[in-house]
């Protein structure tokens, strides 16, 4: 396993399923994992970064986009598939120029996580290309926040529910991951759209819905020109207050883990997801470049793996107390936001005390 991946340079933050975003310089958790879900997990992120590289790809023509998409699933049964349609700089067109390897390892998981993976993936690539099919370029523009719903739950819903049955399957977890894995994976998808939404700018993707943007600006490009700084991020606390609904949900599927190593893959990336809405919150460089995630952090993250479970509940508390500071000193949204994480942060006291 650990050779295949290295083989493509993608052993990164492997356990982080709900991501679209890849970012080398934080340690591959993954291998972390308990060994019965390790190479499941890892070949379910490989499975799943090849359906995104085809959907992130603004290069590849809507003609020849939607229908892998739609097939995305029949495609992990045929020996030998690669793909080449990506532009030189796509940052994983390696990955789907040795995609072969990727479905030869699949087809030697146990049977019963295939069919969790395949399912995912004909599932996520259908819905992704529903989505696409109602556009007529390839520009990437959502309108109302109900298609930011929608196109959250296609891109992110079905991995999390993916990942409850594996956790499940493997006697990792309670049957309550099920109730919360729609928002741990809304959470993940939520923060991606807002800590990338430079490199998605740049790329002619707009993620952050025009019923929201609206009002504060009135053009997209608006929202990345320096004098339009406190407007746009004005615009970003209403995205981060969005994410933050779900990030109740988040701590509360983390709960329903049971087996050491999986709550700890798992703590590690919902941590990581809290500790990237406090950088982007009320930082003008979240509309310049990607705001990096800081080594006293990186270290907090990697401090979970020799701590106990209480420390995580206590390390997201602290992240949301400096949210509410954070929104409390600029944010229009402030009032909104303090209510929000007041709610959150009930919600782990509850869980340290037994509640």
């Amino acid at each position: 396993m650990v050779s295949l991946l290295q083989r493509f340079g993608l052993l990164r933050l492997s356990v982080q399923l709900f991501s679209t975003t890849n970012n080398p310089s934080l340690m591959p958790v993954c291998e972390y994992m308990h060994p019965e879900l390790r190479l499941p997990l890892c070949i379910f992120y490989l499975v799943l970064r090849g359906l995104d590289t085809i959907e992130d790809d603004m290069s590849i023509p809507i003609t020849t986009k939607v229908p892998l998409l739609r097939g995305f699933g029949d495609i992990l049964d045929i020996d030998g598939w690669t793909f080449d349609g990506n532009r030189p700089s796509e940052k994983d067109r390696n990955l789907m120029l040795n995609f072969d390897n990727v479905i030869s390892e699949l087809k030697r998981l146990n049977p019963k996580y295939q069919l969790i993976i395949k399912g995912v993936a004909d599932k996520m690539g259908k819905g992704m290309a529903d989505f696409w099919e109602k556009g007529d370029t390839n520009a990437f523009r959502i309108e109302s926040i109900h298609d930011y719903d929608l196109y959250c739950y296609d891109a992110a819903v079905s991995v999390g529910e993916g990942v409850s049955q594996m956790l499940i399957e493997a006697g990792f977890a309670t049957s309550e991951v099920m109730k919360h894995d729609k928002s741990v994976a809304l959470f993940f998808q939520r923060v991606n759209a807002i800590h990338d939404v430079k490199e998605d700018y740049d790329d002619n993707r707009q993620l952050w819905p025009r019923e929201i943007w609206s009002k504060y600006v009135d053009t997209w490009d608006d929202l990345f020109k320096p004098a339009n700084r406190q407007a746009a991020l004005n615009c970003a606390s209403e995205m981060v207050l969005d994410a933050l609904e779900h990030a109740e949900g988040s701590i509360l599927f983390c709960s329903g883990i049971t087996e050491r190593s999986a709550f700890t893959c798992t703590a590690m990336t919902v941590l990581k997801a809290v500790i990237l809405l406090q950088l982007c919150l009320c930082d003008e460089a979240l509309f310049c470049h990607e705001i990096p995630i800081p080594d006293q952090q990186k270290l907090e993250l990697k401090s979970l793996l020799v701590s106990d479970c209480r420390q995580f509940y206590i390390m997201f508390r602290i992240h949301i107390q400096c949210i509410r500071r954070k929104a409390d000193a600029s944010s229009t949204q402030s009032h909104n936001i303090s209510k929000v994480c007041e709610k959150i942060e009930k919600q782990i006291g509850d869980i340290l005390t037994g509640h």
